[in-house]
């Protein structure tokens, strides 16, 4: 392979854009020759990354589960189901008790509120009749004249 050949796989293997044999072959190339006399050294560094990389194909399709790790799945899915009514249940109860202590709260602000509010009518309500009661008294008492 000429110089010229492997700088640009260099280029391409540093963009990612090299195929599994590009690299294959600059793995042979620097496993079998020597440091090259180029101007860039920079570009070799990767001669020791060469040596130690496998081209082993790695796929990624998925591979079909065991019976062994199907029948853990089951055996867990009883699990999983009653982490879920439990959350579920726990979550509904507590809901319901917020709402309940809620309306309590409401109730007795309500009742509260009433209560105040008779207070004040009663207050109201002797203010006006001391009121009566003491224009009664003016109407009843006539000063004499002398």
């Amino acid at each position: 392979m000429k110089p010229d050949e492997v700088r640009v796989l260099l280029d391409r293997y540093y963009h990612a854009e090299t195929t599994i044999t590009e690299e294959k072959t600059l793995k042979e190339y620097f496993a079998q020759h020597d440091l090259p006399d180029f101007e860039d050294q920079d570009l070799f560094k990767v001669i020791s990354e060469f040596k130690n990389i496998s081209h082993e194909v790695v796929s990624f399709t998925g591979t079909s589960q065991t019976s062994s790790q199907k029948k853990a799945w089951i055996k867990m899915l009883p699990r999983v189901a009653a982490v879920l009514v439990l959350g579920s249940l726990i979550t509904v109860l507590s809901v319901s008790y917020i709402r309940h202590e809620q309306a309590n709260r409401e109730l007795e602000l309500q009742q509260k509120s009433e209560a105040d509010l008779l207070a004040l009518s009663k207050i109201l309500n002797d203010g006006y009749n001391d009121m009566n009661k003491s224009v009664e008294h003016m109407v009843e008492y006539k000063p004499t004249k002398n």
